[in-house]
């Protein structure tokens, strides 16, 4: 049995930029820098049982960092990542 990788999207919010890092046949760990708010995220990604590193896609803050990381398996599916701001009233 074959895989044929589909491309979907991008999607993304407003003042952002559409991103693309290729195919890859999966996801080793998701990378996301964050404060307040998702600054950034990076992916390293499996290449028929390669590591191959992703760029670092948003901002260059790095406060926080946290990683999802597979021990044994890809990661093949991704729902979604998202902030939400609560800005107090004056």
């Amino acid at each position: 049995m074959s895989k044929k990788l589909m491309k979907v999207g991008p999607w993304g919010g407003s003042g952002g930029h559409p991103w693309d890092d290729g195919g890859h046949s999966g996801i080793r760990s998701i990378t996301v820098s964050y404060d307040r708010c998702i600054d950034s995220i990076s992916v390293e990604y499996d290449r028929d049982g390669l590591a191959v590193p992703g760029e670092r896609h948003g901002g260059a803050g790095d406060k926080h960092t946290t990683q999802a990381r597979t021990a044994s398996a890809t990661i093949t599916w991704l729902v979604a990542l998202t902030c939400v701001t609560v800005h107090p009233q004056a």
